[in-house]
Parts: structure tokens; sequence; C-alpha cells
């Protein structure tokens, strides 16, 4: 086995399990996002502290 194709084999692999911690970690989100039912917190109301005129 060359070189060449030594390397082409190891960066194939590290591609792989950097591709599967990605889809790994966006599933993670998406999954608790799902769980959560869609409900946002709402923000509470704003309050100004001004001089009113």
């Amino acid at each position: 086995m060359g070189f060449s194709k030594l390397m082409t084999l190891v960066f194939g692999v590290a591609f792989m399990i950097i591709l599967y911690f990605i889809i790994y970690y966006a599933l993670k989100i998406v999954y608790k996002d799902v769980k959560g039912g869609g409900r946002r917190k709402q923000p509470s109301a704003k309050k100004n502290y001004g001089i009113e005129v």
C-alpha cells in the first residue's frame, strides 16, 4: 500500500467520523426542539423607564 492510498484511507475515515458527529449533534438539537412542543418562551412586556410628558 502506497503512502497516497494510506493517506486517502486515513482522511476518508476522519471525514466520516467528523460527519457522524455533526449529524449526531444536529439531531440532538432537533430532538430537543421537537420535545419542547414547539413552544418558545414569550418575552415579558418590555418596560420603559423614562419621563412621560
